[in-house]
Parts: structure tokens; sequence; C-alpha cells
């Protein structure tokens, strides 16, 4: 329970209980707890989110999405992903790279990073559908902090000191297991089957930070961890937009064309509206004629109410 309350401590504002002061071999312990902070965080979100889509238009929803998710944790990992920006885009070597990264100030590049950041999870909340959100923002947040093991996992420390030391000198395999076995499972249990590629995308994303953190500095430290989790919340928010389009568009085509396919099923219908002197097209030949942008509607004051379309004959 403690190592619960440790992981909470240092990866959000949550309350953790008063006069709480975690020991090192707790601190060493809390990877283990990262995916289910990553629940806790994501369950309030989808709540806000659910909650704030009843109240607000899609845009203005979007916005307020974008930087609630960042409340939880009081944009501390957003703070690692712009000195990230600023220590590895600064062209400098590996002792130069880390004392810039150790620097408290944000340089023009943490900016563009941080800008770069809230113009992607915007227009993703702002595009995705409004029954997705809440599952995104769970996902997302999960997602992140699974990240943020797989970043442990395969990363050394790149600091000969600091706090991060103390997480990243033992390896999480057991919240590793637990990390594949949150996003992995939960994914599969929500989502269609083609949505079971963001955890893979999220694990290989991952490893290959992992791989330039330790060309670029040796390794990895407390902002390149905070900078694993920011990216790969964007990577789920990506990733389920385009399955999303994609998916839509499956099933759009599925959908017309089993519509072009089908008989019409209501023939005493048409023979009444006929018998009232109402011209009746058929299903098929009235999709046609919409998506071929021929059809014109027509009503003549003379006798009583028809449609007519040039370039069709009723069923």
């Amino acid at each position: 329970m403690r190592i619960l309350r440790t992981a909470l401590s240092m990866l959000t504002c949550l309350p953790a209980g008063r006069n709480f002061v975690p020991g090192e071999e707790e601190i060493r312990r809390t990877p283990f707890c990262f995916p289910l902070i990553g629940m806790m965080i994501g369950l309030l979100l989808a709540l806000a989110g659910a909650g704030l889509q009843r109240i607000f238009p899609p845009f203005v929803c979007a916005a307020v999405l974008t930087f609630l998710s960042e409340v939880p944790t009081r944009a501390f990992h957003l703070d690692g992903l712009a000195d990230t920006a600023d220590g590895f885009l600064s062209s400098r070597n590996r002792e130069r790279t880390l004392e810039i990264m150790h620097d408290s100030r944000i340089g023009t590049m943490g900016v563009l990073g941080i800008a770069g950041w809230s113009l992607i999870k915007f227009a993703v909340f702002a595009v995705l559908p409004r029954d997705l959100i809440p599952a995104a923002l769970f996902f997302m947040s999960l997602n992140g902090r699974c990240a943020m093991v797989y970043h442990l996992m395969f990363c050394p420390y790149a600091r000969k000191e600091g706090l991060g030391r103390l997480v990243f000198e033992r390896k999480p395999v057991a919240g590793m297991i637990l990390a594949m076995l949150c996003s992995f499972g939960l994914a599969g249990a929500v989502f269609p089957l083609p949505y079971l590629a963001m955890p893979p995308a999220v694990l290989l994303f991952a490893l290959l930070w992992s791989l330039y953190c330790r060309h670029k500095i040796g390794g990895g430290t407390g902002d390149t961890l905070g900078a694993a989790e920011e990216w790969s919340e964007l990577l789920t928010l990506l990733v389920l937009a385009a399955l999303t389009r994609g998916y839509l568009r499956v099933r759009s085509a599925a959908c017309r064309q089993r519509l072009l396919c089908s008989p019409t099923r209501t023939p005493r219908i048409h023979e009444s509206f006929r018998s009232c002197g109402i011209t009746v097209f058929s299903p098929e030949s009235c999709i046609r004629a919409i998506w071929s942008g021929s059809i014109s509607r027509n009503v003549r004051r003379t006798g009583s109410p028809s449609i007519s379309a040039s370039t069709i004959s009723p069923s």
C-alpha cells in the first residue's frame, strides 16, 4: 500500500496522505504501480470527458480536455518533454546536453515541443467521435505510464547521481509484465481487433526511444521518462484517430454496398403511393442518383406532388 501511495505522490498531485514520506526502497519499487496510477488518472479523465461533452461543443471540449489532461500531474511530465527537447535539439555533446536538460529554464525548442504537443492533442480530440473520447482519455493515460515502465526496463540511468537513479537502477520486470497485461488486455476487451495495434505501437516506441536516449546521452533521465510518457499519450491518440478513420471508412463502404445490392422490400407501400399520384423510386436508384449528384426534386403545382429524376426511372 505504501508503494502505491509513493507512486501516487511521485506521478500526480493527488493527496497520498498527511505527513507521508516515502523511503528509498519504496521509491525503487514504485514502477510496479505506474500502470495502476495510469488507470486511476485515466478513469478520472474519462469521467470528466464524458461530462464535458454534454456541456461544451466539440472544439471547446477538445481545448478543455487538452488542458485538463495535465492537471492531475501539474504538467510534471510535460516539463520533462520541454527539457528533453531543449537538450536533444541543441546539437551539443553529451555533457552539455545533460546540463541543458538540468536547467529549469525552458528554451525555444522546449516551447516548440509544448506547442506541437498541444496542437496535436487538441486536433485529435476535436476529430475523434464523441463515443470514443472517454476511452481515448483512459488508454492514453494508461499507455503513457506503461511507456514509462518500458523506458525504465530498456534504459540505464544517464547521470551519476540524482533522484532518478532510484527508479532506474532496478529493472521493473514485474512492472513490465503488469503494464503489458493491463495495456494489451484492456485494449482487447474494449476495442475491436484492429485497435490491438495500439499497445504494440507504444511498446515499440518505448524501445526505439530508449535506444535513441542511449545513443544521445548514454541512458535515460527523469526528463526522458516524462517525454516518453507524453509522446506515448500522443501516439495512442494518433493511432486511435487513424484506426477509427479507417474503420469508419470500411464500415461505410460495406453499408453502401449492402444498400445498393438490397432488393426493394416494400412493393405494397409503393403501390399505395402510386395510387395517390405520387411517383416513388426504389431505394437503390435513389441512392445511386444522390451519390451521382443528378437527383432533382420538383413539386408540380398541377396535380399531386411527385419526385422526379432525370437519370433514373421509377421502380
